[in-house]
């Protein structure tokens, strides 16, 4: 759903993702996204937003078993190629599942959370910064 439908009167928008799922607007945050029969709207007014957080989720866990598995595999000497190849799914388990997520909370609503697929820390962070600045500035 196109978030320009949505808006308010006297509403205009400032910023708004490449794919229009999220759109900063002089009054509000709105987070629109339909999927395989399922939508989900989420609308924060700016004077309600309590924080803004950008997280990583990585499993550091895989990267532990890479490194034994690699140790193991040279003190050992169990199937090099068996070792290595399990590291290295360790490795690419744990480059799929990162995750990057921008979390926008509303003094005790709902949150938007989004993940965040192909944008650099610095366009996020200046995301966040358009955010608190449209706060200031209303």
């Amino acid at each position: 759903m196109e978030n320009s439908k949505l808006l308010l009167n006297n509403e205009k928008i400032i910023k708004q993702s490449k794919n229009q799922i999220v759109t900063l607007s002089n009054l509000r945050v709105l987070y629109s996204a339909k999927k395989w029969g399922e939508a989900h709207v989420v609308s924060v007014l700016l004077k309600n937003i309590s924080s803004i957080e950008i997280r990583y989720k990585s499993y550091l866990v895989l990267v532990a078993l890479a490194i034994i598995s690699i140790i193991v595999t040279f003190i050992s000497g169990i199937n090099f190629f068996l070792g290595i190849s399990f590291s290295a799914l360790c490795i690419a388990l744990f480059l799929i599942t990162r995750k990057h997520y921008l979390i926008i909370s509303s003094n005790g609503g709902a949150k938007i959370n989004l993940q965040i697929k192909g944008m650099k820390t610095d366009e996020v962070l200046a995301f966040l910064n358009q955010v608190e600045q449209t706060i200031i500035n209303t």
